[in-house]
């Protein structure tokens, strides 16, 4: 590791970051949790790099990239390489919402709203 980065990870407080992440994805449970077709509990000593959230609604991902938040996709590739079948639902049903520390609860709060409005489950 370069001298330049180990600065930069001297000066991130991995404690503020795991807690953030952790509320944020709490967050996302408790409003998408009831229609997320892929259950997965939080351990106590996890931190999430993104909320996994499974869906056949297939224009939900284009909505939140047209709404300028980025969700990857991720092992792309398996929809070449592979004939499994739930490897290639996972790639094409998930949606990885981003939940890391940077998002305050008003970002959380939208991103949430534009979820529950395309799967018609707004409050």
């Amino acid at each position: 590791m370069s001298k330049l980065t180990e600065q930069i990870m001297q000066g991130i407080d991995y404690e503020l970051v795991s807690r953030k992440r952790r509320e944020n994805y709490q967050k996302m449970d408790a409003f998408l949790a009831v229609s997320n077709q892929f259950e997965l509990s939080l351990p106590n000593d996890a931190v999430p790099m993104v909320y996994p959230y499974m869906t056949d609604n297939k224009s939900l991902k284009q909505k939140l990239i047209d709404n300028k938040i980025f969700v990857p996709t991720y092992w792309p590739n398996v929809l070449e390489w592979c004939d499994n079948e739930w490897e290639m639902e996972l790639v094409q049903r998930m949606i990885f919402i981003p939940i890391d520390q940077r998002y305050e609860e008003e970002e959380m709060k939208r991103i949430i709203n534009i979820i529950l409005m395309k799967t018609n489950r707004f409050h």
